[in-house]
């Protein structure tokens, strides 16, 4: 008989896996029934969309439970070609933390993401942890004002584990957002 730790850590690689799995047949069945999917619209060419909320997550620590609030700034230049950029502002408990990416680059801390233009949406999934994070922005019309929506999926498992700032491991209980706002500036913000 396997020792206990070594059946949970397979147990959620096959549900990380499972997961994965879904999210990704997901996205592609959302995309081709679509078939709305996109470039980035001119009207949105050279500017930066500012999204910003706070998270308010209940965690299990190895310090025990807690309840962080952790206020997130997202940037996402668009630009002239219609190709996104985006910086990443967290300001929490511990300090500030900045990452930036890049079309096609993954997540800072290498997990995969995805980015389309939809409609009058975009829509970004980026892994979080053994989970992943929903981003969908809908803009108004002219593509001239916009509003955030955020959610955050927990695998099949139920546990979504990540690993904090200080390397331990983490299990988020529960994710709220609050403060949800959407602007659109003229210009690339993502370089200053």
């Amino acid at each position: 008989m396997e020792p206990e730790p070594e059946q949970d850590r397979k147990r959620e690689e096959v549900a990380l896996k499972v997961f994965w799995a879904s999210l990704v047949l997901a996205a592609a069945v959302s995309v081709a029934a679509s078939a709305l999917a996109s470039d980035a619209p001119a009207e949105l060419h050279d500017k930066t969309i500012v999204a910003s909320w706070v998270a308010h997550n209940d965690m299990m620590t190895p310090r025990g439970e807690r309840n962080v609030a952790v206020r997130v700034e997202r940037l996402i230049y668009v630009s002239s070609l219609g190709r996104t950029f985006f910086k990443s502002t967290f300001a929490g408990p511990r300090g500030e933390r900045n990452g930036e990416a890049g079309p096609d680059e993954k997540t800072p801390k290498g997990g995969a993401r995805t980015v389309e233009f939809a409609g009058n949406q975009l829509v970004a999934i980026a892994q979080n942890g053994t989970g992943a994070g929903r981003m969908v922005i809908t803009f108004g019309d002219n593509f001239s004002t916009c509003k955030v929506d955020v959610t955050l999926a927990k695998p099949e498992s139920g546990h979504l584990m990540k690993r904090g700032p200080g390397g331990g491991k983490i299990e988020i209980l529960a994710s709220q957002f609050s403060d949800q706002s959407c602007a659109i500036k003229d210009g690339n913000l993502v370089a200053q």
